[in-house]
């Protein structure tokens, strides 16, 4: 079952091999948390953090991650929403990045 078949499946309630799920560690616990004992957590939940690689880790890039969750869901059919919360502490920089993505995208499909 490919990536797509089974966030479909998951989004059916149709027993999907596994629970789709992605945390992103926000700018707010960049600034907080210890680096090490971020990319360790990472590292240590492959599943929860797909395609994570410590040799070139970066803080998350937005375009890529957007993309990557439009390929994923995204019709010519349409359906997908994607809703986002802001809170306290995310730099403005990040916002701007997230919404410039989501602009980007808004008409892609694979």
């Amino acid at each position: 079952m490919t990536r797509r078949e089974n966030f479909l499946r998951a989004a059916r309630f149709e027993c999907p091999d596994a629970i789709p799920m992605t945390f992103i560690v926000n700018g707010s616990c960049w600034r907080h948390y210890p680096h090490e004992a971020l990319i360790e957590l990472m590292a240590t939940h492959p599943y929860l953090f797909p395609g994570f690689k410590p040799e070139e880790f970066t803080p998350p890039v937005f375009d890529a991650l957007v993309r990557r969750e439009v390929e994923l869901l995204g019709g010519k059919q349409g359906g997908l929403m994607m809703i986002h919360g802001v809170y306290p502490g995310v730099p403005l920089e990040n916002i701007r990045a997230l919404m410039d993505a989501m602009e980007r995208y808004a008409g892609y499909y694979a």
